[in-house]
């Protein structure tokens, strides 16, 4: 018996279930049936197919969660297309590289949306990707009758149009081995990378997902994490492996969110340690608001209080998870049946018997035994096929016996069936939910004029278990509000999440002899962070000592 590929998943739900409900997107009021899903897929392949996309062509998608991102994704699942998922928060700088990197021959979008000019950012955006870019066509999903004139040389498709080709009779050419979906991922470069995963194996990693949460056909998922990324693809997908209903929330607002919990009966929500605790704080919260949501996952380090909370409180069982968009978000988590203080461990038992993990000494690469604290390497048909358009990354990443390389710290448990994991190695930070290289965010920084020495590092948010991103500038006599204004320069070209929480101007970085010279002691500069945010009277932009 053959693979079962992405759209099998979605084959399967609407032969067993055609009426169920599969999508309710709650900013359009629409509900989507299985039957209605899979019947707008094989359209928008066919009409993709009448554009000239065939078998390992790549798609971007660069829209907010909603009903067209998952009937995109399973046309271009029929088809054996690569969909390159784009975060709606990007600016057209980074738009740019990956559709480079990707050589996406059609880009999806949506002219305005939620107050945002994406228009002219993809016009910005395609005339700094310049010809090195694979790009011919734009698909509009346009809902505002927006007018706008498409960049020269590029033709222009309607969304409605792509559905207007009757349902597809061609054969199906995606194959379980082809890639399918592409998630970024920001290491040690200041761009992101793409982590690329096949037909077959997101169609398992969504069944073994679905069968570790115990989703059954009667469950509504809220979906608000981006589907562009690991976490919140695989929470669409294990939802819809389960035939159970997809509760779709483009842009998370806690209050909203809750009162969505309510309306929809929502069952379970996955969501990272930030975001779950931000449900809980809205005001005047009680268990009758929520008496629907039993359960759901949370990617945290210090979720312990928080997981106990949603017990005894509102009766909501928490399991904290393990992954990355190399790994899957979530290719380990504990059963909903242990205890409270199990659940709130961060890392769990890996899902599937063909994953393996271990933990090498990071010196030695000796592997270490269950417990000893190492660097964490998977292999498994949940690790990545590689980085796409980047073969000195893949060299890096992967060991000389095909296992993957995290970057994160931890330990085996249960005989190597289980990981315990304590945080990242390098110093990568944690941002939103994000990864992000301090270099992407010192770059950006040096790109205004008056910066020429940047050192960025991180220091822990206890109230939300993320990182605080916190930029020191070496300048002697900085202006009035200069700090304000670095901040304003990296949110205009960048995503939010990687504006640094506060700017602090040195004199002089502290600095310690070695082998390459003076290197800059980015432990003191993380001290001095937090010292900085411990003083109450403390403001941004001030001076360092």
């Amino acid at each position: 018996m053959s693979a079962e590929t992405l759209f099998d998943l979605l084959r399967t739900s609407a032969t067993a279930t055609p009426d169920a409900v599969a999508l309710t997107d709650t900013s359009t009021h629409e509900t989507v049936t299985y039957a209605e899903l899979q019947d707008r897929a094989l359209r928008a392949a066919a009409g993709l197919r009448a554009l000239g996309f065939s078998r390992g062509d790549t798609l971007a998608i660069w829209l907010s969660n909603g009903v067209e991102w998952v009937v995109l994704e399973f046309a271009s699942a029929y088809l054996g297309v690569l969909v390159c998922g784009l975060n709606p928060r990007y600016k057209p700088n980074e738009i740019a590289h990956l559709l480079r990197v990707s050589q996406a021959r059609a880009l999806v979008f949506a002219p305005s949306a939620n107050g945002i000019d994406y228009a002219a950012m993809v016009g910005e955006a395609i005339t700094t990707a310049g010809p090195s870019s694979a790009l011919s066509r734009l698909i509009v999903i346009d809902r505002t009758g927006t007018t706008w004139a498409p960049p020269a040389g590029l033709e222009l498709t309607g969304y409605e149009e792509l559905l207007a080709a009757a349902a597809t009779s061609d054969e199906e050419t995606g194959r379980p081995g082809d890639l399918i979906n592409v998630f970024g991922t920001s290491g040690t470069t200041s761009f992101p990378k793409l982590a690329a995963h096949d037909l077959g194996s997101v169609a398992r990693h969504a069944r073994e997902t679905a069968a570790a949460l115990e989703y059954g056909a009667a469950e509504s998922v809220l979906c608000f994490l981006p589907f562009c990324g690991a976490y919140g693809f695989i929470t669409l997908t294990s939802t819809l492996a389960a035939g159970a209903r997809a509760v779709i929330m483009p842009v998370f607002k806690p209050d909203a969110a809750i009162r969505l919990v309510a309306r929809e009966k929502i069952t379970s929500i996955l969501g990272l340690e930030a975001t779950i605790r931000a449900l809980f704080d809205v005001p005047g919260l009680h268990a009758a608001a929520v008496e629907s949501w039993v359960k759901g996952g949370i990617a945290g380090l210090s979720a312990t209080a928080l997981v106990e909370r949603a017990e005894d409180e509102f009766g909501i069982a928490l399991t904290n998870l393990y992954g990355s968009s190399e790994l899957f978000a979530m290719m380990a988590c504990w059963p909903l049946t242990e205890s409270s203080a199990m659940r709130s461990v961060p890392g769990g038992r890996l899902l599937g018997t063909d994953m393996h993990v271990r933990a090498v000494d990071s010196r030695t690469r000796e592997i270490l035994k269950d417990g000893e604290s190492g660097e964490l390497e998977l292999s498994g048909y949940n690790v990545t096929s590689g980085y796409l358009s980047n073969p000195a990354a893949n060299e890096k990443a992967f060991t000389a016996d095909g296992w993957y390389r995290t970057g994160d710290q931890g330990a085996t448990l249960e005989g190597g069936r289980a990981v315990r994991y304590e945080g990242r190695l390098a110093d990568t930070l944690r941002l939103r939910g994000y990864l992000v290289s301090p270099v992407e965010i010192e770059e950006l920084l040096a790109t205004h004029a008056v910066v020429t020495e940047v050192q960025v590092v991180g220091t822990s948010n206890p109230a939300t278990g993320e990182d605080r991103a916190v930029a020191f500038v070496r300048l002697s006599d900085p202006p009035v509000g200069l700090d304000a204004e670095l901040r304003a320069h990296c949110r205009a070209r960048a995503a939010s999440w990687k504006v640094p929480d506060a700017v602090l101007f040195v004199t002089e970085f502290p600095t310690t002899p070695s082998a390459n010279g003076e290197k800059v002691q980015k432990a003191k500069l993380r001290e001095m962070a937090e010292a900085f945010f411990a003083d109450s009277a403390g403001i941004p932009g001030a001076h360092a000592s």
